[in-house]
């Protein structure tokens, strides 16, 4: 959250949840067909994708994809 000003506009921010509720464990796998989705289709605004997940557990994770060329 601190670090959203350096990413993208504040009005770019999208999140899987906001649309689809909680996925679980499905997060990950959903956000990297949502990106590959968004650059096939065309309306994806930046050509990489910083997408993070976590558990109940505690573990957590960071994955930057970048669009292929």
């Amino acid at each position: 959250a601190r670090s959203q000003d350096l990413l993208c506009p504040p009005q770019v921010m999208e999140a899987p949840a906001q649309r689809l509720g909680d996925q679980g464990a499905a997060s990950l796998p959903l956000h990297l067909v949502l990106a590959a989705e968004a650059w096939r289709r065309g309306y994806a605004p930046f050509p990489r994708l910083l997408t993070t997940t976590g558990s109940d557990s505690g573990a957590r994770t960071a994955v930057v994809v970048a669009q292929p060329t």
